[in-house]
């Protein structure tokens, strides 16, 4: 929930969550967790209308789901002092 926050602080980020976890994830939403307090103050003290997070309840669900798919990836040059490359 950390990542969500952090990224939902500036972007709109859609979490897959089963029906059945969908409390627990509530409340991971809606606290700090003790590893990262500040990720959460940060979310809390957006903006109006700015980032969030939106819990979307999957029914079914997940099937084959790959971050690979999904998310970003990033290679590093191992030539160029580690830099990023897109």
């Amino acid at each position: 929930m950390d990542v969500a926050k952090a990224i939902g602080t500036y972007e709109p980020v859609n979490m897959l969550v089963l029906p059945v976890d969908m409390n627990a994830a509530r409340g991971l939403l809606t606290t700090a967790s003790g590893e990262n307090p500040d990720i959460h103050a940060n979310y809390v003290a957006r903006g109006t209308g700015v980032g969030g997070v939106n819990l979307v309840a999957l029914a079914n669900g997940f099937n084959d789901f790959w971050t690979r798919d999904t998310g970003c990836v990033f290679v590093k040059d191992a030539t160029c002092e580690r830099a990023v490359c897109g």
